[in-house]
């Protein structure tokens, strides 16, 4: 893989991509470090140091156990035995929270360890069971050896008092009772004296051999408690009384009864002590039961901790080393990847500065020279459409002159024809006229006919209405009729009057009108003559107002052809004067692109150096307006539009012209 042939993204990604990969490698080895420590810091916690807590109690409570126990075997009070029983309940307790530690934290060594230690403490129990029945029986046995004890040495000293007393009383009568009377009676006294001796010192030796715990004293004691029963045998033949004899038996069997205890002590005691013995080592047993968990769970403990901080060391070497690996290699990937990225990045810098100021300079050269061409072309065009819009006037003047004349021509042609036509018609008129009063000259004698007529037929109804009269009723019908007809007579002869009436002053009208229409004629006549005059002078205005007509068109089409192409030309330097202000505005984007990219590669220095470079550069001059108005022309006070951009607003700008007025024809011609 070639590291110079990557493009700039895969190189920051292989770049930084490793050394991501180192930091998630590092972070996750510690994260798995501090993971394991946990683990064991959790283990030492929850399980090494509650299993230390409770091993220690349980060994200071069999300590005490132990020593309540050895008290109690030694002494029999009961105080260390009650004590020593609260304190085996609480190491019972112990017992059960360790079981509990151990099954809700997994521990199974340590569960078995309790659970030898509690089958160690049943037998230590038992033991102690033994030792409490031996102390009973002790107990017993000292009881009866108190009591054998104190009756062979109240008999004894009761039978040494009697014989005392009888020697003395002896003594008195020596000479009646005899030497040999007084010798047996003070060997009795010396004997028994000899066996309360005896006892006593047997009695002094139990107790010294218990306090000492020496059995072998206690063996001696009963040895010489046998000089005792040997004694009394001595004296015994020597007892004649029966109260004597039964002191001496009662002595003797006390004797014999405190050698059996004796012996009864020393084999219990044996038993006690070779309980206690086995006691004394199941104690040594539990307590180093006790240390060894105690030993074991530090030991873990001691190992977890080991283990931790080996885990810590390595973990802190490790991202040590690693943070110095990931440095120098970062280091080394940085300065391989600024020097692979800023060294053609500088040269791109360099190569876009020199083009960026070449262009803006171009550009700006190019914006001036584009904006002079554009205000000629503007004005220019703007010229040209005024003498184009002039010309349009004056054609359209023109235009209209030639049609005004032509259709007064064709006005002047109708008027000659009408004049003749009329002129006709008032003749057929005149004729009419004359026909019209022949005509009313008739009807006139019609009427007076009629008007005789209704006259006569008056009077026939009023002779027909006389007969009526005459003939009565039978004349009443005809009477009606003949009513009836002389009505209607009446009513004729009052519309025959009217009519006459109405003719008389129709004719007198019609009279009146052959007159005035002579008189038309006479005037229609002159018309005519002039309307045949100026008919041939609008027919010569006509043909020249044709010929000036045809001119301008052609005028107007060369200077619509010239405003075309000028306005093109116009609309063409506008776009290039429009390109060269974006191409300027480009290149001083360029040109801020190469700043800021020389910021981000080289700082604000190597900017502020290329800022000062950019300034020195020629400034470009703001690009003009192109004019959008022109001045009115001289020649008239047509309104004229404004000059257009482009070649289409021509077209919109002619199509919101208003068009001329008849004061704009009158003061053009």
């Amino acid at each position: 893989m070639n590291f110079k042939k990557m493009s700039l993204a895969k190189k920051l990604i292989v770049g930084f991509g490793s050394l991501v990969c180192l930091a998630i490698f590092l972070g996750g080895s510690a994260v798995i470090s501090m993971k394991v420590v946990e683990s064991k810091a959790g283990v030492i916690e929850h399980q090494c140091i509650p299993a230390v807590g409770i091993s220690v109690d349980m060994l200071d409570m069999m300590h005490c156990y132990r020593l309540d126990a050895r008290v109690y075997g030694v002494t029999g009070e009961q105080s260390a035995l009650d004590n020593a029983n609260k304190e085996v309940a609480e190491l019972k307790k112990l017992i059960g929270e360790a079981r509990s530690l151990a099954k809700e934290q997994a521990m199974p060594v340590f569960e078995k360890e309790v659970s030898d230690y509690s089958l160690k403490l049943e037998g230590y129990e038992k033991l102690m069971a033994e030792t409490v029945a031996g102390q009973k029986k002790l107990e017993v046995i000292r009881e009866e050896m108190r009591k054998n004890g104190r009756i062979a040495v109240k008999e004894a000293e009761e039978f040494r008092n009697i014989q005392v007393n009888s020697f003395n009383e002896e003594m008195k009568n020596a000479a009646t009772v005899g030497s040999a009377k007084l010798a047996e009676r003070y060997l009795k006294i010396e004997t028994v004296g000899d066996v309360d001796n005896i006892v006593s010192e047997g009695r002094l030796a139990n107790w010294q051999a218990q306090a000492q715990r020496n059995p072998e004293a206690m063996e001696k004691a009963i040895v010489a408690m046998n000089e005792a029963a040997k004694k009394l045998a001595v004296i015994e033949p020597l007892v004649h009384q029966a109260a004597n004899k039964k002191q001496i038996q009662e002595v003797k069997d006390a004797v014999a009864a405190y050698q059996k205890n004796m012996q009864e002590m020393l084999a219990v005691w044996k038993v006690l002590q070779e309980v206690n013995k086995q006691r004394a080592v199941a104690g040594e047993e539990l307590a180093k039961m006790a240390m060894d968990v105690q030993d074991h769970n530090m030991k873990l403990a001691r190992e977890d901790c080991s283990i931790m901080s080996k885990i810590n060391a390595w973990a802190f070497w490790g991202l040590l080393i690693g943070l110095g690996v990931v440095a120098i290699i970062g280091w080394s990937v940085s300065a391989y990847l600024i020097k692979s990225i800023t060294g053609p990045i500088n040269r791109i810098i360099g190569l876009l500065s020199a083009s960026a100021e070449q262009t803006h300079s171009a550009a700006s050269e190019v914006s001036t020279a584009s904006q002079s061409l554009a205000e000629g072309a503007s004005e220019q065009a703007a010229s040209l459409e005024e003498t184009s819009s002039s010309l349009e006037e004056m054609a359209s003047m023109t235009r209209r002159n030639a049609e005004n004349a032509t259709e007064a021509k064709t006005l002047a042609n109708d008027a000659k024809v009408a004049a003749d036509d009329g002129s006709r018609r008032v003749d057929e008129m005149n004729r009419a006229m004359g026909e019209i009063k022949s005509a009313s000259d008739g009807v006139a004698k019609i009427i007076k006919s009629i008007d005789e007529i209704a006259f006569q037929t008056n009077i026939l109804a009023l002779n027909a209405a006389v007969e009526a009269a005459r003939a009565g009723e039978a004349g009443a019908g005809f009477a009606v009729v003949a009513d009836e007809v002389r009505n209607l007579a009446q009513r004729s002869a009052m519309a025959a009057k009217e009519t006459a009436q109405k003719i008389e002053d129709s004719i007198v009208k019609s009279t009146r009108g052959v007159e005035i229409s002579g008189q038309v004629a006479t005037g229609l006549n002159n018309i005519l003559d002039k309307a045949k005059k100026v008919d041939g002078l609008v027919a010569e205005i006509a043909t020249a107002s044709q010929e000036q007509r045809q001119g301008i068109d052609q005028i107007n089409l060369a200077v619509n052809q010239l405003d075309k192409v000028t306005q093109s030309n116009a609309a063409n330097a506008e776009e290039t004067a429009s390109a060269s202000e974006e191409l300027s505005a480009q290149a001083e984007a360029l040109l801020e692109a190469v700043q800021e990219l020389t910021m981000v590669v080289e700082g604000a220095d190597a900017m502020v150096q290329t800022q000062t470079n950019v300034k020195a550069t020629p400034a470009r001059k703001p690009a003009a307006r192109v004019v959008t108005h022109a001045p009115a022309p001289a020649v008239s006070r047509i309104a004229m539009p404004p000059a257009p951009k482009a070649l289409e607003n021509k077209q919109s700008s002619k199509k919101n012209q208003n068009p001329p007025s008849d004061s704009d024809f009158s003061e053009i011609s």
